[in-house]
């Protein structure tokens, strides 16, 4: 069954991660091309200015010249004759500008009257006299608003970067013209500056529309279904030796046929290729409809080898979990074995005739078995307020002694002492001690001696003295062999004592640290690190844990000054996780600021397990937004701190029953091992408190005034 669980889980989890991963790889390599499209746009107005300031140049220097207005001023009054006149004059006076002009990548210089009829195209001066009202927007523009205007704009002949400005003579509109650059130089400059490949396409609808019949020829359909490409950028590609002959993915020509006509520009990585390829929108600069799309195709390394990381990402990940779930399987079975040990220890521990009892240093009854009961007349839980020194009678400096003693040489064996019962008889026992390893501990034997004051007596009977001495043999004998067991049973305990700080405790910290971390997405190599001396620090202060109740009752704390919020951070510290990896939310709501004087670890320890036993219970009870209040504030001259939850409270009658000894309202579960007795008893014997809990109308609130 948890062979099989444990192939579930690896499951889950690698499915969990792989799916995690996979979208934390796509978010970057989305971020990274939107990074990649606003490089190449910026790139691309960068250009783009250049080519205005360039034209603006021009127009102030060749153009917008007095002479060049005086040929031009009466053209739009003048006939047929008359303009064919003036145009030539104004072509001859101006073509070796446009000649010098040209190789700047010059395409297109173009006269334009004020009804926008086209007067003199330098780049084809025998077509002229057609109206551009309807097929240029930018002339229509700046010959009624009588502003320049730039940007990219079909026309009958060809597609460019058109710069339009007015002409005025005497302040007397004469007409515009304009300087233009085709793409083929955009796209060439592009290429030079930023050392990239880089495309134009144009919108079929409007080059469809725009284009004399005879022009239509020069275009050549694309991959993509709404444009064409001008066959002269296909020639200029082959050339520069950066046309690549590859297909593309038909994830790319859906894409881009699906967002060809939206006015943001985008990025995409070409998995065929294996390269990014931006698309910069190239808008109408009148209309702002897109009417072209300026391509820069760039390498995609860094997209490659995200990629690549991803892929050996996961299978460490994998490998990872692998191992973890195998160790925890592992140590799962161990810790079984463990507790089945501890059960049957426990068993023999309460079946032994002998009393048998775990004692600190000062005699103090930490633990006992029945038989211990049954010879003081007190219950098991009277028993664990009680030390041997209160109950001995009437030398209680003789049992001292005894136990000084078993401190220094490790052990006393059948020391007779004389106690008293909880009605106040006297009884005479055989005590032996054993001091544990760790030297905190003392495990102790107690035999009546009733039945061997009784056998004296008889003896005082000659006649009976023979049977007498053999019964008291027999008795000796089955004494020692006794004995003998229980020593090896101590033993026994003190390893399960050292055992205790291990599997259990250690298996569970690591399997909530890293099932937290996987959900959340952020485990890797190093955080395993950083939980594996998470888990260490864990076990450790579990060790200490042990260590703590172990000197439970002495009376040699140390006394510390501190407020509530450093306890609190200590002890979140160790739960925190614990919580979020179940859902239950902590609400703190911390007023009391002021510091006091207690003892900090044993407090530590009552709040730990105050909040251990409201997650049991919601968690128990399968609470909807299961929460868990910690509340610190000061009343007078108390300083108070309430653990509360909604974990639906405790019933009434058993209300009072609550800090009894060994009482429980659940069935054992793996813990700190501090129960409410234990943390009553700490609150108002130890730190000279109060511990008490009522309920309110979501559930239980334990309050501990001090």
């Amino acid at each position: 069954m948890k062979k099989n669980l444990s192939i579930v889980i690896f499951i889950l989890l690698s499915l969990v991660t792989t799916l995690s991963l996979k979208s934390y790889n796509d978010y970057m390599i989305e971020n990274y091309l939107e990074i990649q499209t606003k490089k190449e746009i910026e790139h691309y107005k960068i250009l783009y200015n250049s080519y205005r300031k360039l034209s603006e140049i021009i127009f102030k220097t060749k153009i917008n010249r007095k002479e060049v207005r005086e040929i031009f001023k009466t053209a739009f009054i003048s006939d047929i004759e008359q303009k064919k006149i003036i145009r030539q004059k104004l072509h001859n006076h101006l073509k070796d500008s446009y000649a010098l002009l040209k190789k700047y990548n010059i395409r297109q210089l173009h006269f334009h009257l004020p009804n926008n009829e086209s007067f003199l195209r330098f780049h084809k001066p025998q077509k002229f006299g057609d109206n551009l009202t309807n097929i240029r927007a930018t002339v229509k523009y700046v010959n009624k608003i009588k502003k320049p205007i730039s940007g990219f704009e079909e026309g009958r002949i060809y597609s460019g970067y058109r710069f339009v400005f007015p002409l005025f003579e005497d302040n007397i509109h004469i007409g515009s013209v304009e300087v233009s650059f085709s793409a083929l130089s955009m796209t060439t400059e592009f290429m030079k500056s930023f050392d990239v490949t880089s495309n134009f396409l144009i919108l079929k609808e409007i080059a469809n529309k725009k284009l004399f019949q005879d022009q239509k020829s020069h275009l050549l359909p694309t991959h993509f279904e709404k444009f064409y490409v001008e066959k002269e950028m296909i020639e200029n590609l082959k050339k520069l030796d950066k046309l690549k002959t590859q297909h593309i993915s038909p994830k790319t020509i859906d894409i881009v046929n699906q967002k060809a006509l939206d006015k943001k520009s985008f990025s995409l990585y070409d998995n065929v290729k294996k390269e990014i390829t931006t698309f910069i929108k190239v808008e109408n600069p009148i209309d702002h409809n897109v009417v072209g799309l300026f391509l820069v195709i760039s390498d995609a390394e860094y997209i490659f080898q995200t990629n690549k990381n991803f892929s050996f990402t996961i299978i460490f990940f994998i490998f990872c979990f692998a191992l973890i779930i195998f160790y925890i399987y592992k140590s799962q079975i161990a810790t079984d074995k463990l507790r089945q040990n501890n059960q049957q220890l426990s068993s023999i521990f309460e079946e032994a005739e002998s009393g048998i009892a775990l004692m600190n240093l000062n005699g103090d009854f930490l633990e006992a078995n029945n038989a211990c009961s049954i010879l003081f007349c007190y219950s098991q839980e009277e028993l664990k307020k009680l030390s041997c020194s209160k109950l001995s009678t009437p030398n209680e400096k003789n049992i001292l002694q005894t136990f000084k003693k078993a401190f220094i040489e490790g052990a006393v064996s059948k020391s007779i002492q004389t106690f008293k019962t909880k009605s106040g008889r006297r009884i005479t026992l055989e005590l032996s001690l054993k001091l544990l390893p760790d030297k905190h501990l003392f495990i102790a034997v107690l035999n009546s001696l009733e039945d061997k004051l009784e056998l004296e007596d008889l003896n005082r009977n000659l006649n009976q003295k023979v049977k007498d001495e053999l019964h008291k043999n027999r008795e000796k004998d089955r004494q020692m062999l006794h004995q003998a067991k229980l020593v090896q049973m101590g033993e026994m305990i003190n390893m399960i004592a050292h055992q205790w700080r291990q599997p259990l405790n250690a298996i569970s910290s690591r399997s909530a640290s890293l099932k937290v971390k996987a959900i959340l997405n952020k485990i890797d190599k190093h955080q395993i690190i950083t939980d594996a001396d998470s888990i260490n620090e864990y076990s450790q202060h579990l060790s200490e844990t042990i260590d703590d109740f172990r000197n439970f009752f002495k009376s040699n704390k140390e006394i510390k000054e501190i407020d509530f919020s450093q306890l609190l951070e200590s002890v979140l510290g160790i739960i925190d996780i614990s919580l979020i990896s179940k859902n239950i939310i902590l609400i703190k709501d911390l007023k009391s600021k002021e510091k006091f004087k207690t003892y900090p670890n044993e407090l530590k320890q009552v709040i730990l397990n105050l909040i251990k036993n409201s997650e049991d219970i919601l968690l128990d009870k399968n609470i909807k937004n299961p929460f868990i209040k910690i509340s610190t504030y000061k009343f007078k001259n108390n300083h108070i701190l309430e653990v509360s939850d909604n974990g639906g409270g405790i019933c009434d009658n058993i209300l009072d029953k609550i800090f009894d000894p060994y009482f429980s309202t659940k069935l054992k579960k793996d813990g700190t091992g501090l129960g409410l007795y234990m943390s009553k008893t700490i609150i108002e014997d130890h730190c000279k408190g109060r511990l008490t809990v009522t309920n309110n109308k979501d559930g239980a609130v334990f309050k501990i005034t001090l």
